[in-house]
C-alpha cells in the first residue's frame, strides 16, 4: 500500500481530507502542498511509493513531477466531464446547462484530460446562481472523495476507468475575465445574466470601462450565503 500521499489542496480542506485517508491507513504519511513550490518540495522528499491527489487545487502540476510518480495521480475536478477547465459552474449556467457534477480523473500534463474514474451528476435547480452551483459541485466532490478514500489510501494499483469522456473546450481564467468585463452598451437582461453567472463570489467582480477608467461593480453575495 502507499506509504506517502501528497495532498495538493487548500488549507481548509487539508486536515479533513488527510484525516479521512488515515482512517484507512494509520501509517500513511500525508505531505500537504498548497502552492507549486510546496508541491516541488513534497515530491522531492516523498517515498518512492507516493500518490499525488489534487483536490480543487489551482496549481498546475509540472510534467516532470508527474513523470516521477510511481503511483497513478488523481485530480478531483469541481465540474463534470462536459466542463473541463476553471470556473466550470459559471460557464455551465451562462450556457443554460441542465445537469452538472464533479469528476475524478487521472492526472496528465494536459489539463482536465486524463482517463476518468468517477463522476457524480445532479440536476441544476431553476434559477440557480454561481455560488449555489459551486457549492453543490463541491458537495459532490466530497462525496467522491469519501467513496474513493479507502482505495487511494491502501492500494497501489490504479482505480478502474469508467466509460466517460471529456468534451468541450477547457475554460481558462482569460475566458472568465472576458465575461466579467462588460460592454458599455450591455442590456438589462444580459447584465442580470452575467451577474448571476459571473458576478458572485469572493475576489471577483464585474467591471465596465468608461472614458479610460475601469469601474468595479460591488456584489453582496456574502450576505445571501452567510
Amino acid at each position: 500500500m502507499p506509504r506517502d500521499i501528497i495532498l495538493l489542496t487548500g488549507r481548509r480542506e487539508a486536515p479533513h481530507l488527510g484525516g479521512h485517508l488515515r482512517r484507512f491507513n494509520p501509517e500513511l504519511k500525508i505531505r500537504t502542498a498548497f502552492t507549486k513550490s510546496d508541491l516541488a518540495r513534497a515530491a522531492a522528499a516523498a517515498d518512492e511509493e507516493v500518490r499525488l491527489i489534487s483536490f480543487t487545487s489551482e496549481v498546475i502540476v509540472p510534467s516532470d513531477i508527474l513523470d516521477g510518480l510511481a503511483l497513478t495521480p488523481y485530480n478531483f475536478h469541481p465540474g463534470p466531464p462536459t466542463h473541463p477547465g476553471v470556473y466550470s459552474e459559471s460557464f455551465a449556467l451562462y450556457h443554460g446547462t441542465k445537469r452538472f457534477g464533479a469528476t475524478v480523473h487521472e492526472m496528465t500534463p494536459e489539463i482536465d484530460a486524463g482517463p476518468i474514474v468517477g463522476v457524480e451528476w445532479f440536476d441544476i435547480p431553476e434559477g440557480c446562481r454561481r455560488m449555489q452551483l459551486a457549492g453543490m459541485a463541491y458537495e459532490a466532490l466530497v462525496n467522491l472523495f469519501s467513496h474513493f478514500a479507502q482505495f487511494l489510501a491502501t492500494a497501489n494499483e490504479p482505480l478502474p476507468k469508467i466509460e466517460a469522456e471529456w468534451s468541450g473546450k477547457p475554460t481558462r481564467r482569460k475566458d472568465f475575465q472576458t465575461m466579467c468585463d462588460l460592454p458599455t452598451d450591455i442590456g438589462a437582461a444580459e447584465f442580470e445574466r452575467r451577474f448571476r453567472c459571473f458576478g458572485e463570489g469572493p475576489d471577483n467582480a464585474l467591471t465596465i470601462s468608461l472614458h479610460s477608467h475601469k469601474f468595479r461593480i460591488e456584489n453582496d453575495w456574502q450576505d445571501e450565503y452567510d
